[in-house]
């Protein structure tokens, strides 16, 4: 129903709303993820946490906090808007952000 990005990690905020909504419609979890097209186990989590804290918003800081100021993703966006096909090292040296080694991550 929701899941038109397949490639997304987490879920959005009508996804999970969705799942609360359908959970207080009494579903069962198997119906709340085939409708939705979310595994099962997402969705008992979901109506764990909502039943634990309330509401349905993810955890502050939950995944790796990020190491660029606004100012540095302006630098990038900047960056990559002047030339399309930017590689990331030519980000580095354009933005002059303190990295480590480049890890090279396949999108395909």
């Amino acid at each position: 129903m929701f899941r038109a990005d397949r490639g997304r990690k987490h879920l959005n905020d009508q996804e999970r709303a969705a799942i609360v909504a359908f959970t207080e419609a009494g579903q069962t979890v198997a119906f709340i993820g085939k409708r939705l097209d979310i595994e099962a186990s997402t969705v008992s989590l979901w109506q764990h946490r909502f039943r634990k804290t309330g509401n349905i918003m993810r955890k502050r800081g939950s995944g790796r906090p990020t190491k660029l100021t606004p100012a540095n993703e302006e630098d990038i966006v900047l960056a990559v808007t002047a030339k399309p096909i930017t590689t990331a090292q030519e980000i580095v040296d354009v933005t002059q952000l303190n990295v480590g080694p480049l890890t090279i991550i396949s999108v395909f």
